[in-house]
């Protein structure tokens, strides 16, 4: 019964919105999966609705310089 009481009892609040947010999504894409657009509603389920411009840039990494033989060899057998 312990199992039982905790699928049971009423989630916190935290819990309740990402379950009402999951929720709400799922409705949104229900016309897509109810046309067979199977894929587009999982894109548009799964895709974060963030503008790009929201997002930092990763800040880019110097290229590591590599050993005189391993970069001897990648120019022996034409790899860059």
């Amino acid at each position: 019964m312990e199992g039982a009481d905790y699928v049971l009892q009423k989630p916190p609040a935290e819990e309740r919105a990402a379950i009402d947010a999951a929720i709400e999504r799922a409705l949104a894409v229900l016309p897509q999966c109810l046309s067979g657009d199977i894929q587009t509603a999982m894109q548009k389920l799964h895709t974060d609705d963030k503008k790009q411009e929201d997002k930092k840039p990763e800040p880019k990494k110097e290229p590591e310089k590599e050993s005189g033989l391993r970069s001897s060899l990648k120019s022996l057998f034409g790899r860059k």
